[in-house]
């Protein structure tokens, strides 16, 4: 009896001591209002985007927090339902697929976030964004990107 209650015990730990060790929190949809002098901030957790051009100020993207304060690295690769007419900004295409982006690798500490903006061009659909931490696929989001209306 008594070690079929350690075994219990043992098995109900695992799972939780894996989630707790599990890597930083990634959110992922719109962002607020560019203020000056003020830190981009993540207005509103979505998996519809509108798609509104970068003269609107529109910016959307993610935000990462991590659970302690090391440096790490991040980037972000993109499919796309159809190829962009242009590729803009810290974006490159991929050589593997033309529905392919990514960005650079970026380094930070403590909590950061990455926006986009749209360009003329920019595909509707159902897109993939997979974002990398210290070249760890972390978080993978499916989106829509819609008109806006």
């Amino acid at each position: 009896m008594n070690r079929l209650f350690v075994l219990w015990v043992t098995l109900a730990v695992i799972p939780w001591s894996m989630g707790a060790e599990e890597a930083d929190q990634i959110h992922f949809g719109i962002f607020a209002a560019k203020q000056a002098g003020q830190p981009d901030k993540l207005a509103t957790e979505t998996l519809t985007i509108p798609l509104k051009l970068e003269a609107t100020g529109f910016r959307w993207g993610y935000e990462i927090s991590p659970q302690d304060a090391a440096e790490y690295t991040h980037r972000a690769v993109f499919y796309l339902p159809r190829p962009p007419a242009a590729v803009t900004g810290s974006l490159e295409k991929s050589q593997d697929s033309p529905t392919i982006v990514r960005t650079k690798i970026f380094k930070a500490k403590g909590r950061d976030n990455y926006s986009f903006t749209f360009d003329e061009g920019d595909p509707l659909g159902e897109w993939k964004i997979e974002i990398f931490i210290n070249d760890q696929l972390t978080r993978t989001f499916k989106f829509e990107v819609v008109t806006d209306e």
